[in-house]
């Protein structure tokens, strides 16, 4: 029965014509093109497969490929991924293992994969500079993060290096230590040992040593001796101590002086106020202020010496900023953009132990007497004795007499203000009674009075020459002659 002609059940083997039957367990295949024929059955394990393919890409599915043997590739392997890295292992050898990974910022790694960040070589193309890393060997640096060769101990080189023979030139290098001259030329051919063989000498067994500071070529030099006497103990040599200028040590901190006269003294000496002004710009908000301010300059005080302003106004410290550490100074509040600090800074002036007669400009000062009388001293005013010697011109007190023989007088003080006194007596009929002496330009007020209480006294008027006196009982009364006293003023 042909199976092109008949499709019914198929009764034996035979009714396939021109199929040859297999052996045990082998299973009927077919071309799809008619053909059949008996092949052994696909176990489904790549063992039982020496020659498998793959029909498209292989899915590992998270999991590895392992086993024992070669990968043997025509082609390109293409490794993945932000951080793509191979792992050698050699389990025969103590289990060294080494890695290498594709680092996208520093090139190709090779590093220990028990530390990731021990990297022992590095690979990188010549667009980047690899800063970070060297190549080392055997975990020892051999070529560092700069670029320098370092730790290799010896070289050995064979051929040419830049077109010299390195065997021959090197040659020549084996007695550079011996066969280079570097003898200054101002060493005696006769004696090469020069330099090695001057003994120690000290300055005082030196000859042919000046006399003179200026002989030492410093021609400002104050002269250091006379024929009669030295500066320097009798040695004029540079002195070698404090004791050959025959000067007696001052205390801690005394400075050397001079009077410009060849005399040498150790004073006290003050210490230089400076002042430093340090600029800064805030920015939104900026309480600190430190470091290196708008001209380049490091903020540095010593506290509390310092000023400090924003915008010109002067703040307090302890108040509106604080500054204790002398490397800044914080605001308690923020200040806002562009406002301008300045900090002043400054230093005290020690005036301690100063000696007046040191000090340049200076008044001088009168000798206070200490001891002594009054009529030891010199260029004094002559001191009025007695009434004598006071005269008009000398501007002091003068006294009169009336013609009555009672006392009357004036003082003239050095505002012009003049002050008279007398004694006159009054008439029945009221008439002026001269003053002790004319006031030069007005009479200003006079005041009269009677020795007893039953008189009232009256001035009527005055003028610079005199004044009208009236006087009367109390009780009631015509006027009375009477005897009575005045003081009047005016210039």
């Amino acid at each position: 029965m042909s199976k092109a002609r008949d499709l019914a059940v198929i009764e034996a083997l035979t009714d396939l014509d021109g199929i040859t039957d297999g052996t045990t367990g082998q299973v009927l295949t077919t071309d799809g093109s008619g053909t059949f024929t008996f092949s052994d059955s696909p176990s489904g394990d790549l063992v039982d497969d020496t020659t498998p393919q793959l029909g498209g890409d292989l899915d590992l599915n998270s999991s590895n490929i392992t086993g024992t043997g070669n990968i043997d590739i025509t082609g390109q392997v293409t490794l993945g991924g932000s951080s793509p890295e191979i792992k050698f292992n050699n389990s025969t050898d103590g289990g060294i293992e080494i890695a290498m990974r594709l680092n996208s910022s520093e090139g190709l790694e090779f590093y220990e994969p028990e530390d990731s960040d021990k990297v022992q070589f590095t690979i990188k193309d010549d667009s980047g500079v690899d800063a970070t890393y060297g190549y080392a060997v055997n975990g020892t640096s051999v070529i560092d993060s700069g670029k320098n060769i370092q730790n290799i101990g010896n070289i050995t080189l064979t051929g040419t290096v830049d077109g010299r023979d390195v065997a021959t030139d090197g040659t020549k290098l084996d007695t550079i230590d011996t066969n280079a001259d570097v003898t200054p030329s101002w060493v005696p051919a006769s004696d090469p040992s020069y330099l090695t063989s001057v003994p120690a000498q000290s300055f005082a067994s030196l000859t042919g040593k000046p006399t003179t500071i200026a002989g030492y070529g410093i021609t400002d030099a104050l002269e250091i001796g006379t024929t009669s006497t030295t500066a320097l103990a009798g040695d004029t040599s540079i002195p070698s101590a404090l004791t050959d200028l025959s000067i007696s040590d001052g205390t801690n901190g005394q400075v050397l002086t001079t009077d410009g006269s060849g005399t040498f003294t150790f004073e006290d000496g003050g210490t230089n106020s400076t002042l430093t002004t340090y600029n800064f710009t805030a920015t939104s908000n900026q309480t600190t202020f430190s470091g290196a301010d708008s001209n380049s300059n490091t903020l540095s005080y010593a506290a509390p010496n310092l000023i400090v302003s924003v915008n010109g106004v002067v703040h307090r410290n302890g108040v509106e900023y604080t500054a204790t550490n002398g490397t800044s100074v914080v605001f308690s509040s923020g200040l806002e953009t562009s406002d301008e600090v300045s900090i002043v800074t400054f230093s005290v002036i020690d005036l301690t132990n100063i000696d007046y007669s040191n000090v340049n400009n200076t008044p001088s000062l009168a000798t206070v007497a200490t001891s002594g009388s009054y009529s030891d001293l010199s260029g004094t005013p002559t001191i009025p004795t007695n009434n004598n010697q006071l005269t008009n011109g000398a501007g002091y007190l003068t006294k009169t007499a009336d013609s009555n023989g009672s006392t009357s007088g004036y003082i003239k003080l050095s505002t012009g203000l003049i002050i008279q006194w007398g004694r006159v007596t009054s008439t029945t009929t009221p008439s002026a009674r001269s003053f002790a002496i004319t006031f030069p330009s007005n009479c200003t007020s006079v005041v009269a009075t009677s020795r007893t209480v039953w008189y009232d006294v009256y001035v009527t008027s005055f003028s610079t020459s005199s004044f009208t006196p009236t006087v009367r009982y109390t009780t009631g009364g015509g006027n009375v002659a009477q005897a009575i006293f005045y003081i009047a003023t005016g210039y």
